[in-house]
């Protein structure tokens, strides 16, 4: 199991579900991307894809890059490994573990804590305005 991941990887395939998470100023390297490749409209983004790991590892994770027009794709960065988590990695294996785990920290109310540690609550997901990353600060 991978305690670091690595940095060396292929995406085989396309990306899935595709999301600008960040754009031009909002984006913390844009001084670093404008340097290296040019002033050009920036956007940081994510997606869903099949990787290939340098020792020939295959799986499915979540990966980030940075976008622009007239440059494409640069500096692509694997954020976490499917099966990591389906492995137990680090001993989690749901995200149910997770709360568990940090049961304290989620909530102050003792009846919270003990569901949280049962694995009585599923968690909801909101959805989120990507949008709202762009907005001038």
């Amino acid at each position: 199991m991978r305690q670091v991941l690595p940095t060396h990887f292929k995406v085989i395939g396309k990306i899935q579900g595709v999301q600008t998470i960040a754009a031009n100023r909002s984006i913390r390297a844009i001084a670093y991307l404008r340097r290296k490749y040019g002033a050009r409209d920036w956007r940081k983004r994510k997606g869903l894809a099949k990787v290939q790991l340098d020792d020939g590892t295959i799986g499915r994770g979540e990966v980030h890059w940075y976008e622009a027009h007239g440059i494409g794709k640069k500096e692509f960065k694997l954020k976490w490994f499917r099966e990591d988590f389906e492995q137990g990695h680090q001993g989690y294996r749901r995200l149910g573990d997770v709360f568990a785990r940090y049961a304290a920290q989620l909530s102050d109310d003792p009846a919270v804590q003990a569901q949280l540690k049962a694995g009585r609550l599923t968690p909801e997901f909101l959805p989120y305005d990507w949008s709202l990353n762009d907005a001038a600060r």
